[in-house]
């Protein structure tokens, strides 16, 4: 099989994230890192309201989702494996079936 160079770029991607946030967690606590997951998600949230006003910049949000994705990369090892995948499996049924309606 013959891969893409932007497919392994994407792999390797997911892999150095996974690895990191796995570390950060370590080295600096749950508490520490859900308390930044909660910042950035305010400063998405306030940059997509830029965005959806006019005066956003998309380098700003795509620097601001990088954050926000780093952050729940991290919360992966916090929250327990279980209950995470219930939730996913849960809420992905939800939105399919919205889809489809």
């Amino acid at each position: 099989m013959i891969y893409s160079s932007a497919v392994i770029v994407s792999v390797c991607l997911e892999a150095r994230l996974k690895a990191t946030a796995e570390a950060a967690v370590i080295r600096f606590g749950s508490t520490s890192q859900l308390n930044q997951l909660q910042e950035e998600c305010c400063e998405l949230s306030v940059e997509i309201s830029h965005m959806r006003r006019g005066r956003g910049d998309p380098r700003k949000l795509a620097e601001e989702l990088a954050d926000v994705i780093i952050m729940t990369e991290q919360a992966r090892f916090i929250v327990p494996r279980a209950l995470l995948e219930e939730e996913l499996k849960r809420k992905l049924d939800s939105l399919e079936r919205r889809i489809e309606e």
